[in-house]
């Protein structure tokens, strides 16, 4: 077994086989080809690796039409769920977002009709806009309201340009902030919330506007990520937005 980049490449390759097992999400057979296919792996290789994860219930043979996941990954699966505090893996993109851009960033959920600030992190500025977790703010205005509307799951997200997936306010919740705003995707392809910064209105250059809408989609790709949620939409956002600024 040999080691690269930090990790144990067996352990690499097996994963890789069973995200290739699982990624359509049918749970249907995948032929030893296709594996081949889709991980660039010897089939040999493979095979040796599919009957180790076949003797812990992590795949299972499915006669002359292939492999398919076991039920090896559920109890893992069921113990992340019920230690899963989404709070927990928002509050370290947040305290990057606020030092890379300067200004308050926050995350928001669906609350009824309105949206709830589940958590936030506080720009060093001794002027910012009054926002505290478990404030509760419309819908209707601001970029992060906004979000919620225009983008209640991951087809709606997909089917605008790359560019538009990150939504920018002026002066909509008081006329002194401005906010920038973008979606996260649960396992789902559902809206398990929206990230964005917030603050005065007369910080929010161009220049600054630019750099945080780009931030703001990284950070939705690294949340939608966490949650199992297809991040590619907003990984293409923050491509489009990092071109944009060259």
């Amino acid at each position: 077994m040999t080691q690269e980049a930090g990790g144990v490449a067996a352990v690499d390759r097996a994963l890789a086989i069973l995200a290739a097992l699982g990624a359509d999400g049918s749970g249907a057979p995948v032929t030893l080809a296709a594996l081949a296919q889709r991980t660039g792996l010897y089939k040999s290789t493979i095979l040796r690796l599919l009957e180790s994860l076949s003797r812990a219930n992590y795949t299972q043979r499915a006669g002359d039409r292939g492999w398919r996941l076991g039920p090896g990954p559920v109890p893992l699966a069921d113990a992340y769920r019920r230690g899963f505090r989404i709070a927990d893996l928002v509050a370290p993109v947040l305290r990057g977002m606020r030092d890379a851009s300067g200004e308050s960033a926050s995350f928001y959920v669906r609350d009824g009709g309105g949206r709830l600030c589940l958590c936030r992190v506080e720009a060093a500025h001794p002027v910012r806009d009054a926002v505290r977790e478990g404030d509760r703010l419309p819908l209707d205005r601001g970029a992060a309201g906004r979000a919620f509307l225009a983008f209640g799951s991951g087809t709606a997200l997909r089917a605008t340009a790359p560019g538009e997936r990150v939504l920018v306010s002026y002066g909509e919740r008081s006329a002194e902030t401005a906010g920038v705003a973008a979606p996260v995707l649960d396992a789902d392809d559902a809206l398990a919330g929206v990230v964005g910064f917030s603050g005065p209105i007369t910080r929010f250059t161009p220049p600054l506007v630019r750099a945080m809408r780009q931030e703001a989609a990284a950070a939705a790709a690294r949340l939608t990520r966490a949650v199992g949620g297809d991040a590619r939409p907003l990984e293409e956002a923050a491509a489009a937005l990092a071109a944009a600024q060259e």
